[in-house]
This record gives structure tokens, C-alpha cells and sequence, in this order.
């Protein structure tokens, strides 16, 4: 997710470094409780989750969610009931519905014309509620506009990580959510919440390589993110944020926090440079010099 405090301007050039095939080279921990001290637990991992999620003021600094979705999926196995299933209703889609325990889920059906797929990605909406996006059609052919304008900000961020940098692509979901291995997007209102958006691995077999679903502010609202021009940065910086993410969790879901925040924040500007959306976590970051550069939101040393 795009993070709450800065992530570490200075370690995000170890971006330039990540290439196809890179994962070969990177420590795989056979446990997300393995190292001592060097991992979030499962259940401490639950309680940040429900955290993150509460409703926040617009002003309020934007949380941080995907670390910790990845780390309950990792450590699904190791939770037992209420908290497993509480776990597993973080890890749900929005089309799950009720079994969200945190309202993420959608509370009306999805749209008749949804999932709108292309060559990589499948848009999923609702046409009502909370979580729809305007429903302006400016061609007329059933499909939201603003849903088009995320299925193309895709597309480009595609074009930039896969094609021209060369990663590889991400682990398939199979017939998950829509299409076939296609990268499945969700628009909800998670703005409320402090959130721009995330990225969550499903429920799957335990792996270092996990395939992933995003979830997208529905519109990014001036009144929930303000001080943009418009809708189309954030949306812009977001997606190419955690769909870094989706890659990363195909490579080693394992891999520790810093990294794969620095990556991802890097990549936003190696997609959309002009928008230089960083800068905003700048103040707060210059403040922590007496913390080391890979320890990650303050106190997790992950």
C-alpha cells in the first residue's frame, strides 16, 4: 500500500538492482515467525490489520495495509479459529461481501457489465453504494469511464514493469475473480479509511510465491485525498505502487518490508515521474535519524 511514513528515499535505488529471475538470490524465510525480531507474528500482524482499516479523517496520514496483508497470508496456517477466521475475512475480496469483517467488502452486487478485462487485468465495480465509481458513460457502451481510465492506467504500468524493466509477470490466479491468470482490480471507498489502496494475497497453499488481487480507491475524491490536481495522480501513483507489490509477492512473498516499500515507492516515479508523490513523506522521514534505514513503520523491525 502506499505508505504512512516515508519509506527510506535513500535505500529506494536498491529498486535498480531487481531484475527477471531475481528472487533466486534472495533469502527465503521458512516461516513468517522464523527469525526472531525480524518478522511480524500472525496474530500481531491481525491486530495492525484491523487497525489500518479503521476510518480515518481526510487529513489523517495514509496507512499502510498490503505488509500486513502479506503477513497474514503467509501466517494463515498458524492462526485458529475467531482469529483465523477474522484473518481470512482481511484476506476476502470485496465481492465476498459480509464476510469482510471490516465492511471492506461490498454491500451490493457487482455491476452486470463488470469485470471489464484486457490483455492483462480484469476492473471489477458495483453500480451502487458506497463503492461505486461515477457512472458517467461518456460512449455509451456500459462501462463507467472512470473504470476505462483504471483499466488503461493498468495497462501503461504493464507496459513500464513488465515490458520495459522486464519483470516477470505475476503468478497466476487461474479463473480467480475473471479471465484467466489475469490481475483482478476492485474499486471500493477505502479513502475513508487512510488508504489509497492495496494489494492482498488470497488464501493459497503455503508458498514464497503467492498470486495477489489489488483494491483501488473508487473515485480518490478531493474530499478524501486532497491536495491533488485531480483524481488521476493518485490513481496513477497508486496503481503503479502496488502492482509493484503483486510482482514482488510472485518472487518472494518473504522478502522483507523495507525492500519491497523502497521498490515500490521507486517505481511510482520510474511510471508517472511527474507527479514526484513521494515528497509528501519527505518531512517526516528527515526526522528519523536514529532509525536504521531497514526497519519499517517506526517500531516493525521487518
Amino acid at each position: 500500500m502506499r505508505i504512512r511514513a516515508a519509506v527510506p528515499i535513500a535505500v529506494a535505488a536498491c529498486a535498480l538492482t531487481l531484475a527477471p529471475g531475481a528472487a533466486a538470490g534472495w533469502k527465503h524465510l521458512p516461516s513468517p515467525d522464523a527469525t526472531r525480531g525480524r518478522a511480524v507474528s500472525s496474530k500481531l500482524a491481525l491486530r495492525r490489520a484491523f487497525h489500518a482499516f479503521e476510518k480515518q479523517p481526510a487529513y489523517a496520514p495514509k496507512r499502510d495495509v498490503s505488509p500486513l496483508l502479506r503477513w497474514l497470508a503467509l501466517g494463515l496456517r498458524e492462526l485458529r479459529g475467531a482469529a483465523h477466521r477474522q484473518a481470512a475475512g482481511l484476506l476476502a475480496r470485496p465481492t465476498d461481501g459480509s464476510a469482510d469483517p471490516q465492511q471492506n467488502g461490498w454491500s451490493t452486487p457487482e455491476a452486470g457489465a463488470s469485470p471489464l478485462c484486457s490483455a492483462h487485468y480484469c476492473v471489477h465495480w458495483t453500480e451502487s453504494g458506497a463503492d461505486a465509481p461515477d457512472p458517467t458513460d461518456a460512449n455509451g457502451n456500459g462501462i463507467p469511464d472512470w473504470v476505462e481510465t483504471v483499466s488503461a492506467t493498468a495497462e501503461h504500468v504493464y507496459s513500464v514493469e513488465n515490458v520495459q524493466l522486464g519483470w516477470r509477470p505475476p503468478k497466476g490466479d487461474g479463473t480467480e475473480g475473471g479471465g484467466h491468470n489475469l490481475t483482478d482490480i476492485y474499486l471500493s471507498d477505502v479513502g475513508g479509511s487512510g488508504i489509497y489502496g492495496y494489494s492482498a494475497p488470497d488464501n493459497q497453499s503455503n508458498s514464497h510465491s503467492l498470486f495477489a488481487y489489488l483494491v483501488l480507491d473508487d473515485d480518490y475524491s478531493p474530499d478524501q485525498f486532497p491536495g491533488y490536481s485531480g483524481p488521476i495522480d493518485p490513481l496513477d501513483v497508486t496503481l503503479a505502487h502496488e502492482y509493484n507489490h503483486v510482482l514482488q509477492f510472485g518472487y518472494d512473498a518473504f522478502e522483507e518490508t523495507w525492500m519491497l516499500e523502497s521498490t515500490a515507492v521507486w517505481m511510482e516515479g520510474k511510471v508517472y515521474e511527474p507527479v514526484h508523490d513521494y515528497l509528501q513523506y519527505l518531512p517526516g522521514w528527515i526526522a528519523l535519524t536514529q532509525q536504521p534505514l531497514t526497519s519499517f513503520d517506526g517500531n516493525d523491525p521487518n
